[in-house]
């Protein structure tokens, strides 16, 4: 609920993973929203963000015209390395500014190289790489799948 009007009636999975806007999104844990502007291409409507361009899901393709703003909506703990995804994937480049520890996994604060935002990335102990160091540069990718899109109050996933 946010200024008395009920925001999404749904099962505490469905909150987290299909936010109806970004206030489910960043009320029920932690999103990084970021910005990408709708461009033409010859598989049809896509959005570029960052140097990255992926298609718009084949429903949003009539949402969205050429040159629109566009909101998006990525977990923490969907980003990768970026050797991880090869294809059909939006990358970023930054500097870790902060590292926490959590036990089952490393939270880090990665301030972007080619804008002035940060976004938040969780990996699990089990498995990860090293852990980041402060000050380090990182190159991050996160798929095409896992992107929320978040438009006037309605939300599209892939």
């Amino acid at each position: 609920m946010s200024d008395g009007r009920i925001q999404q009636i749904a099962m505490p999975y469905d909150l987290y993973e299909a936010p109806n806007n970004e206030f489910v999104a960043s009320f029920i844990g932690e999103s990084n929203i970021v910005e990408g502007k709708v461009i033409s291409t010859p598989e049809g409507m896509a959005v570029a963000i960052n140097q990255s361009v992926v298609v718009l899901p084949k429903f949003l393709q009539d949402t969205y015209r050429q040159g629109d703003g566009i909101r998006m909506m990525i977990r923490p703990e969907r980003f990768v390395d970026h050797e991880s995804l090869k294809a059909d994937a939006v990358y970023f480049e930054g500097t870790v500014h902060e590292s926490v520890y959590l036990g089952t996994s490393y939270k880090y604060r990665i301030k972007l190289h080619d804008s002035d935002k940060s976004i938040l990335m969780r990996a699990n102990i089990k498995g990860s790489r090293t852990p980041y160091n402060v000050g380090e540069t990182v190159s991050l990718a996160c798929a095409a799948e896992d992107i929320w899109y978040i438009s006037d109050g309605h939300n599209y996933d892939q």
